[in-house]
């Protein structure tokens, strides 16, 4: 039985050495990115770089360390550029999601602009693919957005969530932005959590074929748990997830 972690490195191999082929003959489309946002940071996008969260799965984020190191100085400017808009998009909750994976490899935290934009930002879980919604959810959780992330979660958004006892969700993320919701709120640690993170990386594979997450998904929900829920370093978020996946 092909594992999840054997799962992403098979895919990522090959999507990453056509990268490396590329690049070689000057027709990177990840190169051709770079250049075009360095020229105009405020049309920053997510999408060309959809690479980067499956290599830091399959290898830790050392794979992407040099890109990483020159998309960083991007997002500020990105960011900066994205705050006059008048309305939001789910490009923008890409911009989002990269920078929010830039952070958990031990970059600069860019997300704090996101956090405000995720009010405005229209998603639907009954869409035939809600992983943008459950990425904007977790994003929710990770970056502090209380009230919407219990409305997203079906809870009372006026209301705490309770500490519920450990437990696994299986396909149910709103069971499982709810209960990771309320081990934030109430302080809870690792223990109170660990059975539905476990549960959940079992199941990733089945999430991405239903198409309820993508490759980014993990990251956010990585951050709260790792990070929000045990108190470890954000910048440590990514390796401790590469390191869960091959478990």
């Amino acid at each position: 039985m092909t594992t999840y972690d054997e799962f992403v490195r098979k895919n990522a191999e090959g999507r990453w050495d056509r990268e490396l082929r590329d690049r070689e003959r000057g027709r990177s489309g990840m190169e051709q990115a770079i250049e075009r946002f360095t020229a105009d940071p405020a049309k920053l996008d997510g999408f060309p770089f959809a690479l980067l969260p499956t290599a830091v799965l399959a290898w830790g984020p050392q794979k992407i360390a040099p890109l990483a190191a020159r998309l960083a100085p991007l997002l500020g400017p990105a960011m900066a550029a994205n705050a006059t808009l008048e309305h939001r998009s789910t490009r923008v909750l890409g911009i989002g999601t990269l920078a929010n994976l830039l952070a958990c490899c031990g970059l600069p935290d860019e997300t704090a602009p996101v956090a405000e934009w995720l009010r405005e930002i229209e998603t639907s879980k009954d869409e035939e693919s809600s992983a943008q919604h459950w990425n904007r959810a977790f994003a929710a959780l990770a970056l502090d957005q209380q009230e919407l992330y219990r409305a997203l979660g079906g809870a009372d958004p006026k209301k705490p969530l309770p500490v519920t006892p450990p437990a696994a969700f299986g396909g149910n993320l709103q069971g499982l932005l709810r209960h990771l919701g309320g081990a934030v709120e109430n302080g809870a640690g690792w223990p109170a959590v660990e059975r539905a993170w476990r549960d959940l990386v079992a199941n990733l594979e089945r999430h991405e074929d239903a198409r309820s997450i993508d490759r980014d998904t993990p990251f956010w929900i990585a951050r709260i748990v790792h990070h929000r829920i045990a108190g470890a370093p954000l910048g440590e978020v990514a390796q401790w997830l590469h390191t869960e996946i091959q478990r």
